[in-house]
């Protein structure tokens, strides 16, 4: 199966939002000024993503994440030892403290301790019940998805497909790559109508596999823009990552490179 699929499309303007490693993406700049509000599922501690984007459209941010502060991650840090489960304490101390000192800085950001699935569970609810509980469902919405995997499921959903009639751009990472690369086809398949991809780069923190003689990241990051910004689909063949632009995930590491990918 060819990855030609990934390939992005050209758009006049692109900028880097978050710090230059592991939590930082890059979007399609114009866009930003339509957006009213910024959905994030998935924080893992850092904020920087958030932030900037923020500071850039001051427009107000949603920020979800049920498993920083959850019992079972407790419990799994107390196993690892004193010393480790005091450390894990007092970055949970700070954490918090931090998001409630967020709005006073001047930021107007919101967390939630809670997650997006396809159904209503325990701390975990779907996009369009967070939409309408939040009075979103007419904003124009930047959406951010970092679930480590549990993505396939939302973006099999038509729920969750219908409820992104107002989303102007998506940042996603897809993972598992390895095992899941004809359902992520799929998904892009299925959007294609209304969005496409402006950009691609690797998460170097994950492996790389061999696929049909080609090596591919099992972890990538997706950004996806709603094709009423992108007028005519003209193919993207600028070298990536772009440098200025895109950072290894992993400084420690080498970038992917994906010129020999998209030959």
């Amino acid at each position: 199966m060819s990855v030609r699929f990934l390939r992005p499309y050209q758009v006049k303007s692109k900028v880097r939002v978050g710090r230059a490693k592991d939590g930082g993406y890059v979007l399609e700049q114009n866009s930003l000024k339509a957006v009213d509000i910024i959905y994030s599922y998935g924080v893992g501690w850092e904020v920087s993503f958030e932030k900037a984007l923020y500071r850039q459209t001051r427009k107000p941010v949603r920020m979800f994440d049920p498993t920083m502060f959850d019992h079972t991650t407790l419990s799994q840090n107390r196993k690892k030892g004193v010393y480790h489960f005091i450390k894990y304490l007092a970055k949970v101390i700070y954490f918090k403290t931090y998001l409630k000192l967020l709005p006073l800085k001047g930021y107007a950001i919101q967390f939630y301790n809670e997650g997006i699935t396809v159904d209503t569970a325990e701390k975990y609810d779907s996009f369009s019940n967070h939409l309408n509980r939040f009075g979103d469902l007419d904003k124009r919405i930047l959406l951010k998805i970092d679930i480590e995997g549990s993505e396939y499921a939302i973006f099999k959903d038509p729920l969750f497909l219908n409820a992104l009639n107002n989303v102007v751009q998506l940042a996603i990472e897809f993972h598992d790559l390895d095992t899941r690369l004809e359902e992520l086809r799929t998904i892009l398949g299925v959007l294609a109508n209304r969005f496409s991809v402006v950009h691609i780069h690797s998460n170097n923190f994950g492996a790389i596999f061999e696929h049909e003689g080609a090596q591919i990241p099992v972890t990538i990051e997706l950004t996806l823009l709603s094709n009423t910004f992108l007028g005519e689909k003209v193919v993207d063949t600028t070298e990536l990552p772009v440098k200025g632009l895109d950072f290894p995930n992993n400084p420690a590491v080498p970038d992917f490179s994906f010129s020999e990918l998209f030959k």
